[in-house]
Parts: structure tokens; C-alpha cells; sequence
């Protein structure tokens, strides 16, 4: 599976869950709940995704998973 297909589940996933979850449980909402009730997990979770995706100049925990796991599965 190439990239453009991880992508696009995740589109399709968020698309299709903000339009069949019960009001007030869009992925959106969520995150505003954390924010207001854990913000330093909310702000720290956002942070690692970021640093990931814009491959950051800080160390990258989710590529350091993903690679244990290929290397172990």
C-alpha cells in the first residue's frame, strides 16, 4: 500500500464518522473536550503528529514505533 492510500482511508474515515456520530461527537469536538480537560495532552499529541508529518526537527516516537513493529511483525 502506498502513502496516497493511507490518506485517503483517513479522509474517508473522518468524512464518514463526523457524518454518522451523534451530535457532539465529531473528532472536532473531542479535541476541543481534551483541550479543555487535559490541554497539555491535547497540545503534546498535536505536536508529535505535526513533527511527523512535517518530519520535524525533534525525534519522531510514531516513526520509532512503526519501525519495532515492522521489525518485529
Amino acid at each position: 500500500m502506498r502513502a496516497h492510500h493511507g490518506w485517503t482511508i483517513i479522509a474517508l474515515f473522518v468524512t464518514i464518522w463526523d457524518i454518522a456520530c451523534p451530535p457532539g461527537h465529531m473528532l472536532s469536538d473531542g479535541m476541543d473536550r481534551l483541550r479543555t480537560t487535559r490541554p497539555i495532552l491535547a497540545y503534546t499529541a498535536v505536536g508529535i503528529v505535526v513533527n511527523h508529518l512535517l518530519r520535524g526537527p525533534f525525534p519522531d516516537p510514531i516513526r520509532a514505533v512503526a519501525t519495532l513493529a515492522a521489525r518485529n511483525g
